[in-house]
């Protein structure tokens, strides 16, 4: 019968560790018996008697390296059991303390209870109300995803041991191995007894079951998928920058090498028989993937300073995504996403691959330093608001290619599909840290379209800018689960914003969306700002465009240019 929260909260991994060293000693025990009995020849003994002593002699000897195979399985299997419930007790006491910390309360069942709760009357308005109850419901979903994760690790970890001890030993499925010697069976039975790591949840799992995961696995645990399954962790919703930027960085590594192999391989065999498929991979791998994996070691390759010496790079890989036929994904950030104070995730729009996307890093490179520049000139006093931008590439961006394709520009559907995925992505962000940073969409061109998509869910967004749209899949600001404001630009001279209805409303004309100045003006400071014209200019450096973006960024209302 499977555990439930209450049963779980009462596992202990110590009675598996003291199981497991007593049959260490049985184990020893045995081996050291069948080497000591086994070891002595039988002499010059002949005859038909010797041959039946000798027959019963090696049955016996099979008969012993079969249990000491199935004892030091079982061994090994409770070892890693033990690790396992030490990680269903990590689980379940980050559960209890994040309840404790967030004055939540757990039943015996499971439910997560809200005893703090909120008092509406402290809020100035309906909006700030409605924000706060998303912020405390996020809270209790946490809560619960944590639950949750520590009885899935205790069903996993019982459904693992269950098999081995009822599918391989009880069955007798283990005395089937032939050993050549005592030594050989003892190998035999501890590889045998060997446990999966715990994996991460389904893919469909929310960002605070990922992170539940995480949190709730040993140190041991961590190392292992570290070494061993860099990819359960490199596009993983909710676990930290710093984390997934490690995976990434041997994945990218990996892949580089492996497309780089395959690319000649396919030329050599292309040459043998020449066909359509082989082609086609060969184009696929030639044209896409390898032109962006070459501009992704190229984004994050160490820096050279002025002294010729190499330093770190600020920039992180935070996700890449290969998928046969399609163009690669990736997640690029500026900056610690994990410990800034503001950040802001940019998605660009149509025809940007990642082969483009070194110009939209360097243009999140600037908009960071003006941020921060802006928060330096006017925080007065103290530590200044540290900021990490994000370009989030991570659906396929429109190109004219597939303009009379389900992927068309023209249509809002791979802005919806792709619009879920950055919402995760938005809540994994606040889901990896102690501390929820001030949490800002960026969306230009199709890229707002599918901005708008992600803020129609819960998402965790404190505000949103949108530039260059073509249209929003929303009637009012009412739609999106926005904690705070949608702001909008359009530049003089862009053609490709406006109410074509092809991705939505026009963002210039939605109720409740303030709109932003990208004409020429002055800042603050007194720095003269440039105008941007067309599509293209919202990002350049010292623009008004890119002022109001700092200043939503920094939540510096002063700062910010109303159209006129």
């Amino acid at each position: 019968m499977s555990a439930d929260w209450a049963q779980v909260t009462l596992w202990r991994s110590a009675p598996l560790d003291e199981h497991a060293t007593s049959l260490l000693a049985t184990e020893d025990t045995l081996v050291q018996l069948g080497e000591d009995v086994f070891g002595q020849a039988l002499g010059n003994w002949t005859g038909a008697t010797a041959l039946l002593a000798g027959m019963q002699r090696n049955l016996l000897k099979e008969s012993l390296e079969d249990r000491i195979t199935e004892v030091s399985a079982v061994r090994r299997a409770l070892q890693a059991a033990s690790d396992s419930v030490a990680g269903v007790e990590s689980a379940v006491r980050s559960a209890q303390d994040y309840a404790t910390d967030n004055g939540l309360w757990i039943a015996g069942d499971g439910t997560v209870n809200d005893e703090k709760g909120l008092s509406l009357t402290s809020f100035t308005s309906d909006d700030d109300a409605e924000a706060a109850l998303a912020d405390r419901q996020a809270v209790v979903d946490e809560c619960a995803a944590r639950v949750e994760e520590a009885v899935r690790r205790a069903h996993y970890v019982d459904a693992d041991l269950f098999a081995l001890l009822n599918g391989e030993v009880l069955s007798g499925n283990l005395a089937r191995r032939d050993a050549s010697d005592f030594k050989d069976a003892e190998r035999d039975g501890a590889e045998a007894g060997r446990l999966d790591p715990y994996g991460p949840p389904q893919d469909s799992a929310t960002p605070a079951q990922n992170a539940a995961w995480w949190n709730g696995l040993t140190e041991k645990e961590q190392n292992v998928i570290r070494d061993d399954h860099p990819e359960w962790i490199a596009n993983r919703d909710g676990l930290s920058a710093k984390l997934r930027n490690e995976a990434n960085a041997v994945l990218l590594k990996r892949y580089t090498k492996y497309y780089t192999d395959e690319l000649d391989r396919l030329g050599a065999e292309f040459d043998a028989d020449p066909t359509v498929e082989t082609s086609q991979k060969y184009v696929w791998i030639r044209d896409e993937v390898l032109p962006a994996l070459n501009k992704l070691n190229e984004i994050t390759a160490p820096k050279i300073d002025d002294m010729g010496r190499t330093v770190a790079t600020d920039r992180q890989l935070l996700g890449l995504t290969i998928v046969p036929g399609e163009r690669v994904q990736a997640v690029v950030a500026v900056g610690d996403v994990d410990t800034a104070d503001k950040v802001a995730v940019f998605t660009p729009g149509f025809t940007t691959t990642v082969a483009k996307l070194g110009n939209y890093v360097n243009k999140m490179t600037d908009l960071k330093v003006r941020a921060e520049d802006m928060g330096s000139l006017n925080n007065g006093v103290g530590k200044s608001p540290t900021v990490a931008t994000v370009t989030w590439l991570d659906y396929q961006a429109p190109q004219w290619s597939t303009v009379a394709s389900n992927n068309s520009v023209l249509s809002a559907r791979t802005a919806v599909a792709a619009g879920s995925d950055l919402a995760d992505f938005y809540q994994g962000i606040n889901a990896s840290r102690s501390d929820d940073p001030h949490l800002v969409g960026l969306g230009h061109s199709y890229g707002s379209a599918v901005t708008g998509a992600a803020l129609t869910k819960e998402s965790g967004v404190d505000a949103a800018v949108v530039f260059g749209s073509p249209g929003l899949p929303i009637n009012t600001v009412d739609e999106l689960k926005l904690h705070g404001t949608l702001y909008n630009e359009q530049a003089d001279g862009d053609r490709l914003v406006g109410n074509s209805g092809a991705t939505g409303f026009d963002p210039d004309r939605i109720p409740g969306t303030v709109q932003l100045a990208t004409g020429a003006s002055t800042s603050l400071k007194g720095e003269p700002l440039s105008a941007s014209h067309g599509h293209s200019e919202y990002l350049d450096d010292r623009t008004t465009s890119q002022n109001n973006l700092a200043a939503v960024i920094m939540e510096m209302r002063d700062e910010l240019v109303a159209r006129e």
